[in-house]
């Protein structure tokens, strides 16, 4: 004879639980005081953001294989992290089914960002711990060169090269050029450096084509640091 125990839910979540291995102990805890996790038990999700100002989303599903439907919520624990929202606070799980659950990660600076939440399903006696991180990836989009020479020019004369801004990312992207990066033109009729176009869209494994057009107004050696801006 044997005997076995129907769990009360089940989490369809990819763990990383050894993070807490690697986790920097000066951290805030889920009390919100800085020194290690006391909690015995802990799941740990991790999300990763390609940039800043870029919202993530974290979806799972708890799956309920009772037979009696219950209510489960979510509650922030210690310091809330203002990177992180759980758009899923409470809800309903009917017997037999899956409940989706959402947590949005929209970072503002470059680090890593945690979040303690507790579940809770206060008819079932549940009460687990999640530790949601998020880090900040720099997008693989560059340019097919860091450099132009545009070599000697006759004055009032000009010269068109051509670069591509290249997006290796399976996520599109927006690029604009930083305008207070361009060289003044000091009254001239003609700008000493025009970029076509300033801004524009950078599909996903794509590229984009910008055309930078270097027009001297005096004999001298010139030299310009542009700045591009790559958002989602």
């Amino acid at each position: 004879r044997g005997r076995f125990l129907r769990p009360v839910c089940h989490f369809e979540l990819v763990e990383t639980p050894d993070y807490l291995a690697k986790r920097s102990p000066h951290m805030k805890n889920e009390r919100g005081q800085p020194g290690p996790i006391e909690a015995s038990s802990v799941r740990v999700a991790e999300l990763q953001s390609k940039g800043t100002r870029v919202r993530n989303t974290k979806r799972f599903h708890v799956v309920n294989p009772t037979s009696s439907s219950y209510e489960f919520t979510w509650e922030p624990l210690g310091d809330p992290n203002p990177a992180w929202r759980c758009a899923t606070p409470k809800g309903h799980i009917l017997s037999g089914k899956r409940g989706e659950m959402i947590f949005e990660y929209t970072p503002d600076a470059v680090g890593v960002a945690e979040a303690f939440y507790r579940f809770k399903i206060a008819s079932q006696g549940v009460d687990e711990i999640f530790l949601f991180v998020g880090n900040v990836l720099e997008p693989d989009v560059l340019l097919d060169r860091n450099r132009i020479d545009f070599n000697a020019l006759m004055l009032q004369g000009h010269s068109t090269e051509r670069v591509q801004i290249v997006n290796n990312e399976h996520l599109p992207f927006s690029f604009s050029f930083d305008k207070m990066s361009l060289p003044s033109s000091d009254g001239e009729k003609r700008p000493l450096l025009d970029i076509s176009p300033l801004s524009g869209l950078l599909p996903p494994n794509g590229r984009a084509a910008v055309d930078i057009t270097f027009c001297p107004s005096d004999e001298r050696p010139y030299n310009f640091n542009l700045v591009c801006n790559i958002r989602k």
